[in-house]
């Protein structure tokens, strides 16, 4: 393969990595809302961590110019952006990954389409099927007592109430 396309891939794959990162945060706070008993802030706290953790288990890609930073501050607001509405339906999730994956995707625009809409319906089924799986295997209960029991950076950075 020609190396441009490769490159181009490469890009391609971080993007996707980083936009269904900050999907999963989505999903996972409407499934732990409803356990952390108001504690939102605490929430988009811990999931931002969450998420940085995984970020940061890779090198940030060179195209990122403010490394992994600019992804996890993204997600941050995501996050707090999602929190002043009900949770969003996991089959609603995944729009947002998708459309940056279709962006970002090695392909002259020419020979795309309208398969945005394939993309991002995959990214949705995905998740949903992720869903699925951690209805079964996660305790909602118990990870909420670990989001009350850390010390927020929200809660940290908040300014003083009185």
């Amino acid at each position: 393969m020609e190396q441009t396309f490769l490159d181009a891939l490469d890009i391609c794959r971080w993007d996707a990595y980083a936009a269904v990162g900050s999907d999963v945060a989505i999903m996972c706070e409407g499934f732990l809302r409803p356990h952390v008993d108001g504690d939102l802030p605490g929430l988009s706290s811990y999931l931002t961590d969450s998420v940085a953790a995984a970020f940061r288990l890779y090198p940030a890609p060179s195209h990122f110019p403010d490394g992994w930073e600019g992804e996890i501050e993204a997600c941050r607001d995501r996050l707090i952006r999602a929190q002043l509405a009900a949770p969003i339906p996991v089959h609603e999730i995944g729009h947002t990954g998708g459309a940056r994956i279709f962006k970002s995707l090695p392909i002259h625009p020419r020979l795309r389409l309208d398969d945005q809409e394939l993309i991002e319906n995959n990214v949705r089924a995905n998740l949903c099927r992720s869903y699925e799986t951690m209805l079964a295997s996660v305790d909602p209960v118990a990870v909420a007592s670990s989001v009350a029991g850390r010390e927020s950076t929200a809660r940290e950075s908040a300014p003083n109430e009185g």
